[in-house]
């Protein structure tokens, strides 16, 4: 059985790689400066959370180089 700090981190991990996927996707449709948001996963450490976040490819990028990380 996994521990809640393993559950936790699992499913921060899922949501980041998805999030990843969602990144590569935008930057084929949008340009780095632009201003229409894309959708991206909350990354936070709530199982039950489901929230999707809308960010511009520089407030992703902002969020990525923080350094606590993840999207909440």
């Amino acid at each position: 059985m996994n521990t809640a700090a393993e559950r936790k981190a699992l499913n921060e991990g899922v949501f980041r790689d998805a999030n990843e996927k969602l990144e590569a996707q935008a930057r084929e449709i949008l340009e780095d400066d632009d201003a229409e948001p894309a959708p991206f996963f909350c990354e936070c450490p709530r199982p039950e959370c489901t929230e999707i976040v809308l960010l511009t490819l520089k407030e992703y990028e902002a969020v990525r180089a923080n350094a606590r990380g993840g999207l909440a």
